[in-house]
């Protein structure tokens, strides 16, 4: 899981679970969301769209057992995950690989603590245009020891340097 922590959850309905992710936890500015879109009766998501609302970031949330929703994922059309998978264990330098489509190919990769915390950041580049291109990287961290957190891969606006995608993986550290 991405967001919140494991067990941290006040959100009692998925629209909140959402919108606290992309506001809150990726940093998009004034995002608009999507209806639900459900998916089984515990799961489903949502559209997210920066404030320019060109590109669109998919947030998945999940309703776990002790009923609230979290977010369990994001993905983009843009940014193509290959590593890390979701869940992978993982320990400094985390590998990233896949394939993007971004301004310049620049695309910020953090890894983020069970709290939300950055323990380490590095862009990687994919491709300026017209197709997605390959990246791949290694981004160092500080190892918080244990738990859960995320590998966030982010593209910025030339424009204005706001947050326009988020893809967001969940990994477990190694500790």
């Amino acid at each position: 899981m991405v967001y919140p922590a494991p067990g941290a959850s006040e959100y009692g309905d998925p629209e909140a679970a959402a919108s606290g992710f992309a506001s809150d936890y990726a940093g998009f500015e004034n995002p608009t969301l999507s209806d639900f879109m459900q998916g089984d009766s515990r799961s489903g998501e949502f559209e997210v769209t920066p404030a320019d609302g060109r590109l669109v970031t998919t947030v998945l949330v999940r309703q776990l057992s002790d009923d609230a929703w979290y977010v369990i994922g994001s993905s983009t059309r843009d940014i193509q995950v290959d590593e890390p998978v979701a869940g992978a264990r993982s320990a400094s330098p985390l590998g990233v690989s896949g394939n993007a489509l971004a301004f310049e190919g620049n695309v910020l990769v953090q890894v983020r603590g069970p709290d939300g915390t950055v323990l380490g950041q590095a862009p990687v580049t994919g491709s300026g245009g017209p197709d997605p291109g390959p990246f791949a990287g290694e981004i160092p961290f500080t190892d918080p020891g244990s738990g859960h957190g995320a590998a966030l891969f982010l593209t910025h606006s030339a424009r204005d340097g706001s947050l326009e995608q988020v893809v967001a993986v969940p990994v477990a550290f190694d500790g």
